[in-house]
């Protein structure tokens, strides 16, 4: 229509007309563009706010995650302690005490990873969606080392000699027992994230006769592998703890969420 209109107006030589519908087509790309520009913004403005909300929410169900692993092991490690301690004679523990921390400190835990958010944004090349540095720096520092951390960890404690050893030395229905009365506990954490375990409770194991207790507590007695591998264990654990402490650190993951820890 426009087109028309400034054709008409040449042929009449209309210069007048012609500049006034120039004005008109150049005012009106001018007024298009902005519009295009203006939403375009506030498409990536909303996306980045999306991005950004789900990105702190992964991160902090991480966090809490990594928490409840950290106190899980430092249980683990106290339960390997005891029941070296207790195989020795070292400490004062009864066989029911040494046979229930043999169990923990056989014990291991894990979770499925929450980095859905930053997998999408790193795999489109759109990190630069998340305008708090912060935030964006201790994604990319937690995402990049994390992985490595928690499946050394994972595989040390679920491959160890202890646990193998626990395997071959208590009876099925004595394991059953055990995890019934003193296996991982599930709670909810202080942010309200579900799904995270704790062995960290006292317990006792009713369903387990005394004699079947002692004749279990005097296998990995009699058992020479028992006090290496409960050493190794303990290790294995007292590494799991600072890594986690370390990642959490050097990521910047523990000063973005303040958590008390026991």
């Amino acid at each position: 229509m426009i087109l028309r209109r400034i054709s008409e107006h040449v042929k009449s030589q209309n210069w007048f007309a012609v500049g006034i519908d120039f004005l008109i087509v150049i005012f009106g790309v001018f007024i298009g563009t902005n519009v295009t520009n203006w939403n375009d913004a506030r498409i990536t403005q909303q996306r980045s706010e999306a991005f950004t909300e789900r990105l702190q929410n992964d991160l902090r169900v991480e966090n809490e995650y990594a928490v409840s692993l950290h106190a899980y092991f430092k249980d683990a490690k106290q339960a390997s302690i005891v029941a070296f301690d207790g195989l020795t004679g070292a400490g004062d523990f009864d066989d029911r005490e040494i046979l229930i921390n043999i169990f923990r400190a056989g014990q291991f835990q894990w979770y499925e990873r929450r980095s859905a958010a930053f997998d999408e944004l790193l795999s489109s090349g759109e990190l630069g969606l998340i305008k708090d540095t912060v935030l964006r720096e201790t994604a990319v520092k937690f995402y990049s080392n994390s992985s490595n951390v928690f499946e050394i960890n994972r595989t040390s404690a679920q491959k160890s000699e202890f646990r193998q050893l626990v395997d071959e030395l208590i009876d099925p229905d004595v394991r059953f027992a055990l995890q019934a009365e003193c296996g991982d506990m599930e709670y909810t954490s202080a942010e309200d994230v579900s799904g995270v375990f704790t062995i960290g409770y006292v317990c006792e194991i009713d369903m387990i006769d005394d004699a079947t207790v002692k004749n279990t507590v005097d296998a990995f007695r009699a058992d020479p592998k028992t006090l290496r591998a409960l050493r190794r264990q303990s290790a294995s654990f007292d590494v799991n703890v600072f890594n986690i402490d370390y990642m959490r650190e050097l990521s910047g993951l523990n000063a973005m969420f303040m958590v008390e820890e026991n």
